[in-house]
């Protein structure tokens, strides 16, 4: 699907001028940002970022030509037309998906589990982690508990495209073992989870709203409902995520 080039190419989400320019810096480094929609860490595209410090430079330049020269109507046109290359880079610049959790991200505590999450998901775009979860979803949950942070972060938003997808219809360990995982890496991670907030919300309130589909056996798992509710209540006073969601 062709995107705008001001949007996440994983969800398609419009990137506002603070977002853009999140991704860069004074000194004029690319940096890397998450979508605050999807979690996915952004950057500029190599060529369009250079044209655009190229366009400030030119404007600098500019500046300071017009005050030593004696065509002041023709500079003072130049110096109007850099920063018009500078909107045009920021406005139209094409925004990529940074590159994929290292091995190092994934596994950063060198343990055993972390090893073998390194084995799953080293390499994998989003997409290619939603097929793991659609071809064993317990299985591969349970890398998302002992990935570190930033891997987190970034495959996250793979389990919640399989949990909204009809494959997980009747899934109801998912469910369990996804609700134990966030409740578990939101005592210990904290704020390190903040990039993925959008996407933990999504879920939440996805699995209050269509309950029912995943056919949860209260004899096996308890009700759910009251732990993912919970849930939304700790992202709202963590991040200011609203708990909005149907079901008791």
């Amino acid at each position: 699907m062709k995107r705008e080039y001001n949007e996440c190419p994983q969800c398609g989400h419009r990137l506002d001028w603070a977002e853009r320019l999140s991704l860069t810096s004074w000194c004029g480094i690319r940096q890397i940002a998450p979508c605050s929609s999807c979690g996915s860490r952004l950057m500029w595209r190599r060529w369009p970022y250079y044209l655009l410090n190229a366009g400030g430079v030119l404007f600098l330049l500019v500046l300071y030509v017009v005050r030593s020269r004696d065509h002041v109507w023709e500079w003072a046109l130049l110096a109007a037309m850099a920063p018009l290359l500078v909107y045009g880079n920021l406005a139209r610049g094409l925004i990529r998906t940074a590159a994929l959790p290292a091995a190092g991200e994934i596994n950063p505590y060198n343990d055993l589990e972390g090893h073998t999450a390194v084995q799953h998901f080293l390499g994998r775009s989003l997409e290619e982690a939603e097929a793991l979860f659609r071809e064993n979803s317990r299985c591969y949950q349970d890398d998302l508990l002992h990935m570190g942070p930033d891997a987190f972060n970034f495959y996250f938003p793979a389990v919640v495209g399989y949990v909204k997808s009809p494959a997980a219809t009747g899934d109801a360990g998912i469910i369990d073992g996804l609700c134990n995982t966030l409740e578990h890496r939101l005592r210990q991670d904290g704020e390190s989870l903040q990039p993925a907030t959008a996407a933990m919300t999504e879920l939440c309130r996805h699995v209050l709203d269509d309950y029912d589909r995943f056919q949860v056996d209260e004899a096996g798992y308890s009700d759910l409902r009251p732990r993912y509710h919970g849930l939304l209540e700790r992202l709202e006073a963590t991040w200011g995520i609203g708990p909005s969601a149907k079901g008791a």
